[in-house]
């Protein structure tokens, strides 16, 4: 199993950007986690958009949702256009998919032409499978609905913190992981219940004995490398950051 870093930002992209997108791939099958701003354009360079098998979304905000409508748009011309042979699952957090056909009805009445590429569904707190892949879910500690995203093959288990604030109830969910794909939006002199520092990060990280960390989602001029320390002074195994455009292999 391989992870894609299609981009890293939030809540906006820097130049030549993209925010929150990653492509997790093995076996021929392509999944989508996440698709903000940019996220389109920046798969392409790794996947056509008809060679999706799926899409799952952590939570509605903008920076991690916006560019599904355009994805909606790309899905449904390559149905009609026969590039993409059936619609694909998309996956929404609960009670979320009559917020999204809200939207859609706000974009131009486009449900129906969305749903030519995409059969929209949620998931719960139990597991579904799209292709080789496992996926599990709990709850994250943010301002609207969101969840951790757990997914798991033959080759390894990568979990995905989308946006959560720090909380050592996740712990157990995270246990297990080959690696954690986390944010690391705050500075250490900021304090928000619904994101992490990259110290939080690492905390987490260490006392789940997750073998890899990931830190993602960075505002635009970030210090990387500060960020990159401050996990590392808590968690004891591999730390990096997360750049478009690397690859990074999950095993075991």
């Amino acid at each position: 199993m391989e992870i894609v870093i299609i981009g890293n930002s939030s809540p906006f992209p820097g130049p030549k950007g993209a925010c929150p997108g990653y492509l997790v791939r093995t076996d021929g099958a392509n999944i989508l986690f996440d698709c903000g701003p940019g996220t389109v354009a920046g798969l392409q360079e790794f996947c056509p958009v008809e060679k999706l098998t799926g899409v799952v979304l952590s939570h509605l905000h903008p920076d991690h949702a916006a560019d599904l409508f355009v994805l909606g748009f790309a899905m449904g011309l390559a149905r009609r256009e026969g590039g993409l042979q059936g619609p694909i699952p998309l996956y929404l957090p609960p009670g979320n998919t009559k917020r999204f056909a809200s939207l859609c009805d706000a974009f131009g009445n486009l449900l129906g032409f969305y749903q030519e590429g995409f059969t929209i569904g949620e998931y719960g707190e139990g597991s579904l499978k799209i292709g080789p892949f496992t996926f599990s879910f709990t709850p994250a500690k943010h301002n609207m609905e969101a969840h951790l995203v757990k997914i798991s093959s033959g080759d390894g288990v990568l979990t995905y913190s989308g946006d959560t604030g720090f909380d050592l109830e996740l712990v157990d969910f995270l246990a297990g992981s080959n690696l954690f794909l986390c944010e690391a939006t705050l500075d250490p002199e900021e304090d928000h219940p619904s994101h992490l520092t990259a110290e939080e990060a690492g905390i987490l990280a260490a006392k789940a004995g997750v073998d890899r960390l990931l830190l993602t989602h960075f505002r635009p001029g970030a210090d990387l490398e500060r960020k990159r320390r401050d996990a590392a002074r808590v968690f004891p195994g591999p730390v990096a950051i997360a750049l478009p455009g690397q690859r990074y292999r999950v095993a075991k």
